[in-house]
């Protein structure tokens, strides 16, 4: 990956590849600690909760966070002054439309979701409640860094992973890296690391959760080694969106032929939040192979391929397709590209169609098609969208018709089309 102009902090490498997960049964570098199992299996000796106490309760040795709000903070004998730069392993599972999550850095309070720290998002199938729709998965730094990919199912095992060290922030789940967030591309948001707790979250009497093991280990500080630039206002932009309207932000079509390669790409989306799909192709098949293992990615196909793989969900295709309305109604297609005007004459009598069989319309932020009056037609009939061209460093920084299509064009955020990820 090449390296970020030195501006702001004298750090002197690049971006750390991060294909090899660290081993959690072994100290990270610049550690000297011993892992703490943190529950005993038996009671919530050392844990606190605030206001439905009975939302958590422990039985045949699982942690359960079951019923009205609530949090369960840490306050055993192993905090200390708080916990700062530590590695923590959670063993848990999900039940179906469970929502928790995992706090770090936090601390008690009486009620409320913690004001203090962040959340690990602890989701695989949770919708949300009075036409909220949580896009959010597990393995997001909640509102933060999110991934929009479920990497488990409910109703298996799965550990979570979550690495704190300085201005930096690594998640796991299992072996797929899920974040890799620097504190210093964010010197606008609110929340800041420091030191605190941990706190399991009871989010609702709908949702179970049940924890198995968790465990931490203290590590020593080891200054993030990065060369680093300001992102532009289009960053700040972006996530302000991102946070305001619950906003997906995702990439199914990126052009990286004469970039950085899939790795770049997945490491810029640890950066700036942009998650990225990629379209199978031979050239690119088999590096796409090995991200897939490790990195949290989603893989789509050309329409008209003749390839069959359990990893792609996807389709993507041109306006231009020999009879679309009939490859649209026999939901043949997830995303249309448009390129020209008279790719706009094609799909302006088929919006409806285009709507009702959920075939999201691409915003190229590089060609800045469609045209915005389109874009505008197209989220009044209630289509979905998809975005290309915002996942490198660049391209934003020279086009941000990406965000004003999602602002001028008043597109809601469930009109973002999200595929899944093949477990």
């Amino acid at each position: 990956m090449r390296c970020l102009f030195l501006l702001l902090i004298p750090f002197i490498s690049c971006f750390p590849k991060n294909n090899q997960v660290p081993e959690s049964d072994n100290n990270t570098a610049g550690s000297d600690g011993e892992w703490i199992s943190l529950f005993n299996g038996k009671d919530l000796t050392g844990w606190r909760a605030n206001e439905n106490p009975e939302s958590f309760r422990v039985e045949n040795g699982l942690l359960i966070a079951n019923g009205e709000r609530s949090h369960l903070f840490y306050e055993g004998p192993e905090l200390g002054e708080g916990f700062d730069h530590f590695e923590l392993e959670v063993e848990l599972r999900t039940y179906p439309k469970a929502n928790s999550g995992i706090y770090v850095h936090t601390q008690y309070q009486e009620s409320g979701w913690p004001e203090k720290g962040f959340e690990v998002q602890v989701n695989q199938s949770h919708e949300g409640e009075g036409g909220y729709h949580e896009f959010k998965k597990s393995g997001s730094l909640y509102g933060v860094r999110n991934t929009y990919y479920t990497n488990v199912k409910d109703g298996e095992w799965y550990k979570t992973r979550i690495i704190v060290n300085g201005d930096r922030v690594q998640i796991f789940v299992n072996d797929v890296q899920t974040v890799d967030y620097y504190q210093f591309y964010d010197d606008e948001n609110a929340k800041k690391l420091s030191k605190g707790t941990f706190a399991i979250q009871g989010h609702d009497p709908g949702s179970k959760v049940e924890y198995k093991s968790i465990k931490v280990k203290r590590l020593e500080l080891e200054p993030s080694a990065i060369r680093m630039r300001p992102l532009g206002e289009w960053h700040n932009r972006m996530l302000k969106i991102q946070q305001s309207k619950n906003f997906p932000f995702l990439d199914l079509n990126p052009d990286i032929v004469d970039d950085g390669g899939i790795d770049e790409r997945i490491e810029n989306g640890f950066v700036t939040g942009v998650n990225v799909g990629f379209i199978w192709d031979e050239t690119v098949g088999e590096e796409l192979l090995l991200a897939y293992l490790d990195r949290s990615i989603v893989v789509g196909k050309q329409y008209g391929t003749d390839i069959e793989d359990a990893k792609i969900t996807y389709t993507i295709g041109s306006a231009a397709i020999e009879d679309l309305k009939t490859v649209i109604n026999n939901k043949g297609l997830n995303i249309v590209t448009v390129s020209s005007a008279e790719d706009e004459k094609i799909l302006r009598p088929l919006l409806a169609d285009l709507a009702k069989n959920k075939v999201a319309i691409q915003i190229d932020n590089i060609l800045q098609m469609p045209q915005m009056a389109f874009i505008k037609e197209a989220a009044a009939a209630g289509c979905l969208f998809s975005f290309r061209g915002i996942s490198s460093f660049d391209m934003p920084g020279n086009s941000t018709y990406f965000l004003d299509a999602v602002e001028q064009a008043n597109i809601d955020y469930k009109q973002i089309y999200v595929p899944e990820r093949a477990l």
